[in-house]
């Protein structure tokens, strides 16, 4: 009997070592194809790795950050999960993929905190210090940002997203001329970087200049003509110079062509308001919080004008929807008061 048990452990051992080989050669697989861009291999090598080797902890990696760049963000957190419920400590590695998953999700104070741990189990890396600088610039911390930002382009002057980044950071403080001239250096690296002529074109309407606007982001869209973001601050910068019809016509074609923010539902609204129409505007935003029940400012906007409409109950639904969003709001609480007194004048003539 004890010589069975014996060799019953002795195969059990050399079962689970040639599990663990088979994982690895797997593993080792898989990263050959995501240094090729071939994710869909490298995936189903990943996920036989871990069918040898469940709590394989390079698989689980790679498998959370293979998600995370080609956008499942859904997938990239369970496998990240899996893998911060393991027995063993997490490494610099695995907290730097949890910064980005949750930076991702703007989750910004949870993505800094997993960048400074990384940073100080392991030191810090340029991409490690870019992305730590980019959730400090998200969180509006613009001295920090400033100062990762200044220290990258030192370091690395032909990263053109460093320079593009630094400009942001400046823009924050209304350094105006010296954003001007990082969004500047940003485009010199990189001539077709057309994020930093959306973010040059969004400090020049902030200065109040949009004639100026429309020519940087002219330039980016004869790089990129069908870029959406570029086309919703064509639209904005031209309702800024109060050409609403110019304004109109850039963001219903960015809508037509499946491109559009939440924000660019909104603006049209309005400019269809500027222009007398408000039956497009009501339409417009209805169309808004269909899409997105949880945009706030429709609600809001809707409501209001369904009210002086007289149409009380479906404007009634909409404030509804809005303070269930966010009962404390001061619009919305403004609003709330001045249509209960609305609702009770209306009652009260009606009895």
């Amino acid at each position: 009997m004890a010589t069975f048990h014996l060799k019953h452990a002795g195969q059990t051992g050399r079962n689970a070592a040639a599990r663990l080989r088979h994982a690895q050669n797997c593993y080792l697989l898989a990263c050959g194809h995501i240094e090729d861009g071939k994710w869909e291999a490298a995936r189903e090598l990943l996920l036989r790795a871990l069918s040898y080797q469940p709590e394989h902890i390079e698989a689980l990696r790679a498998l959370a950050n293979l998600e995370f760049t080609v956008g499942e963000i859904p997938r990239a957190r369970v496998y990240l999960d899996r893998l911060l419920a393991l027995p063993t400590p997490v490494d610099a590695e695995t907290f730097f993929v949890q910064g980005n998953i949750e930076l991702s999700e703007g989750n910004l104070t949870v993505a800094l905190a997993s960048y400074c741990r990384a940073e100080e189990l392991d030191g810090s890396t340029p991409e490690l210090d870019f992305n730590k600088g980019l959730a400090h610039l998200m969180l509006t911390h613009s001295t920090e940002a400033k100062e990762i930002f200044s220290r990258l382009v030192e370091e690395q002057p032909t990263n053109a997203r460093a320079w593009d980044a630094l400009g942001c950071a400046l823009r924050l403080d209304r350094q105006y001329n010296e954003a001007s001239r990082a969004f500047l250096q940003a485009l010199q690296v990189d001539p077709v970087l057309n994020d930093a002529r959306d973010h040059m074109a969004q400090m020049l309407l902030e200065m109040g200049n949009p004639h100026q606007a429309l020519l940087v982001l002219d330039s980016a869209l004869s790089i990129e003509p069908e870029r959406p973001s570029s086309r919703h601050l064509q639209g904005l910068a031209h309702a800024t110079a109060q050409d609403f019809p110019r304004a109109i016509a850039c963001w219903e074609d960015l809508i037509s062509g499946g491109g559009a923010l939440p924000e660019t539902y909104h603006l049209l609204a309005n400019a269809y308001l500027q222009t007398g129409d408000r039956a497009r505007a009501m339409t417009t935003l209805r169309t808004l919080v269909t899409l997105n029940p949880g945009h706030l400012p429709g609600h809001l906007q809707l409501a209001l004008l369904l009210l002086e409409h007289g149409e009380f109950e479906q404007g009634w639904h909409h404030l509804e929807q809005a303070r269930a969003i966010d009962p404390q709001n001061p619009a919305v609480m403004q609003l709330v008061s001045a249509a209960g007194l609305l609702r009770a004048q209306r009652e009260s003539r009606e009895r």
